[in-house]
């Protein structure tokens, strides 16, 4: 806005942009510049002396502003960015690159071997609970389970949610009798559930109706 009124008062003026140097650490002997130091102001041409002259008509109070911007992690945070900013210089001198690349790889192995060791550890957790909290964990299988692969390529994948038994049952229509795989859902279900042991021979009975069942599956065009 002070560039477009001076040249409207035909005073030749042109925008400029940089950072406003407000901090300085004593320790190091440096001047601070933050991103949050950018700041805009114009230039007048002093025809009587041939040079450009600054002119900010920012109201001063703009700095303290600026102030109450750091967070209480300020001192923290610079730290951080002057290791990461020294770390970089020493990096890039041709004396230090092999050190650097040595740093950086023990770096990068430290890290992955510690991210392998956290997923080999939740897989370890996972497959715990799978095993017992899981359907193969804290239901019997039976010899009809055995089967589900091959019914998995007829059906495709079993619905979640969906139990065993109800799933196979739409084979169905792929036998000419279809009592032999009602028989064998039943006893695969008393198996399971009935809390009342099995007459004799019926799991091997099952067995029998489940090798059926594969023929049945293999010879049935898809």
């Amino acid at each position: 806005a002070t560039v477009l009124l001076l040249r409207e008062a035909k005073i030749p003026a042109r925008y400029a942009t940089g950072y406003m140097v407000l901090e300085r650490d004593v320790k190091r002997d440096e001047f601070v510049i933050r991103g949050t130091h950018g700041h805009a102001w114009c230039r007048v041409w002093d025809d009587e002396k041939k040079l450009w002259l600054d002119l900010d008509t920012t109201p001063p109070s703009w700095t303290s502003l600026l102030a109450a911007l750091n967070p209480s992690t300020q001192p923290f945070n610079d730290t951080l960015k002057r290791l990461r900013e020294d770390f970089f210089l020493w990096r890039n001198q041709p004396a230090n690159r092999l050190g650097a690349t040595l740093v950086m790889t023990a770096v990068f192995l430290a890290v992955a071997i510690f991210v392998i060791k956290r997923l080999w550890k939740t897989r370890k957790r996972l497959e715990e609970a799978k095993r017992s909290n899981s359907y193969l964990g804290t239901v019997r299988r039976t010899p009809l389970n055995s089967l589900e692969k091959q019914v998995e390529k007829r059906l495709g994948p079993r619905p979640l949610g969906r139990p065993f038994a109800q799933w196979i049952s739409l084979l169905k229509p792929s036998f000419a009798d279809s009592k032999i795989l009602e028989e064998a859902v039943d006893l695969h279900q008393r198996m399971r559930f009935d809390p009342v042991p099995l007459e004799p021979g019926a799991e091997t009975r099952l067995e029998e109706l489940a090798k059926d069942i594969e023929t049945t599956l293999n010879r049935s065009p898809r």
